[in-house]
């Protein structure tokens, strides 16, 4: 379990969030909680000394001055502080760099960046509320789609730095890292689960319980032709024949199904990313699945498994039993993992791409982004429909 790291980073968040939340389980009472206690702790103490007590407790961990250690100076952590205090929907670029930045150099001592895991479940906290639009821009922090929300908490994760973060976020998207419209991973379980399994792994027939399958069926060919007719893709940059191609593509899959859902629970982590199998069927046909939304594995407060993900009319945070249940077309859900040494591997890769990969100033993206809300005819500080 997190261990309330992220609460703890978040409490201001959290605070206004949880009213909006529905009811994840309760907690013991204080009276319940000091009873319990009381068992534990009671026999063991007898007979102590205060000072064998003093001697015996756990000590409370020691909370360091950024400014006195070196790490950050007084107005730095003044900075860092005031964007702590905000979600990322009220940060620009510029304060989103100055933010991982800070983070990273060790400005909250209090609650320190954890592993890439946490920081992917804390990032996506400090999102709630953060306005859904379809088709998102990706760089544009005041909306989100379930798919940009996804691949941003992923990339701040892991990020160290702007550069890292931006070069992350146009990796997750694109096969190679090669930012091209033919590269891009356009379908969630056929291009991007496969197209990251350098970062992640598929955990989803590792998880205690038998993994149903289906054969998910694409229309690949039919997407490109007209790609190309539209001038998006150049059959040049593509690396097969379209001609060529079936007209429905089939790509096994494997998932949980419903019933085995609450059975995997214990076993997911914060920061697992989930993928969300639909099931649909027309009268005398066959079922057939699909995946068209995707979240982030948060264990909140009570350690009740949740699912955090972007969806109108904001990102919001529901225990993952309840978006099955209140919602019967799910059929069940496939799971993904970051790789236990993904700091590492990000880094290697960083390192690969840097050169073929451009990156702006964030205050450029800013711009960028003020132009394209602008051109929708939304201020860039306005809620997204």
């Amino acid at each position: 379990m997190l261990e309330n790291r992220c609460e703890a980073w978040m409490v201001g968040i959290w605070l206004l969030a949880i009213a909006a939340l529905p009811a994840m389980g309760s907690a013991p009472n204080d009276g319940q909680l000091a009873e319990a206690e009381a068992v534990v702790t009671e026999p063991e103490a007898a007979g102590l000394t205060d000072a064998e007590r003093a001697a015996t407790a756990p000590e409370e961990p020691e909370v360091i001055d950024p400014v006195a250690a070196g790490l950050v100076t007084r107005e730095e952590l003044q900075r860092y502080d005031d964007l702590d205090s905000k979600r990322i929907q009220d940060f620009t670029n510029v304060d989103l760099a100055d933010y991982v930045e800070l983070r990273n150099r060790g400005a909250d001592t209090r609650n320190p960046r954890g592993s890439a895991a946490e920081e992917i479940g804390c990032y996506a906290i400090k999102s709630l509320k953060q306005p859904y639009r379809a088709a998102a821009g990706r760089f544009d922090l005041a909306e989100s789609d379930c798919v940009t929300f996804q691949e941003r908490c992923i990339a701040l994760g892991l990020a160290t730095d702007w550069r890292s973060y931006h070069l992350l976020c146009n990796r997750l998207r694109h096969k190679d890292g090669v930012l091209k419209y033919a590269n891009r991973n356009v379908y969630p379980l056929a291009d991007w689960i496969p197209n990251n399994a350098w970062l992640f792994e598929d955990i989803t027939d590792k998880l205690g319980v038998p993994a149903s399958t289906f054969d998910l069926g694409l229309q690949r060919k039919k997407r490109l032709v007209a790609q190309i007719a539209a001038g998006r893709i150049a059959p040049a940059d593509l690396d097969v024949d379209v001609a060529s191609m079936p007209e429905t593509e089939l790509v096994p899959q494997t998932y949980v199904a419903r019933k085995h859902v609450a059975k995997v629970c214990e076993a997911l982590r914060t920061g697992d990313l989930v993928f969300v199998i639909r099931r649909k069927q027309a009268k005398g046909t066959a079922p057939w699945y699909f995946c068209d939304h995707v979240g982030v594995i948060f264990r909140s407060r009570e350690d009740t498994v949740t699912i955090v993900h972007a969806v109108h009319p904001n990102v919001h945070q529901e225990p993952l039993i309840e978006l099955m249940t209140r919602c019967p077309w799910v059929g069940g859900f496939k799971f993904v993992r970051l790789r236990d040494d993904a700091a590492v591997i990000a880094d290697a890769e960083l390192r690969r791409i840097h050169l073929s990969l451009p990156t702006v100033q964030p205050s450029e993206q800013d711009v960028s982004t003020a132009a394209l809300r602008s051109a929708r005819g939304i201020p860039l500080r306005q809620a997204a429909p």
